[in-house]
């Protein structure tokens, strides 16, 4: 699915906490400065609200997940 929307898994993984309204940030936890800045990359990558309900669809998110 991510590949389908060109959107990397890990910036998929990142938002998606971030995404609950109940959330402010989170803490991915480099271990570097390098995974620092991709993490910060991966934050500001652009995701169509389609691959979110599509990831419902498949059953890979609940449906009741206020995304």
């Amino acid at each position: 699915i991510c590949e389908r929307y060109q959107v990397p898994l890990k910036a998929v993984a990142l938002q998606f906490g971030l995404k609950h309204p109940a959330v402010i940030s989170t803490i991915p936890g480099p271990r570097n400065s390098d995974h620092m800045l991709e993490n910060i990359k991966m934050s500001q990558v652009d995701i169509n609200p389609d691959l979110w309900e599509e990831l419902k669809h498949e059953n890979l998110i609940d449906n009741n997940c206020p995304l």
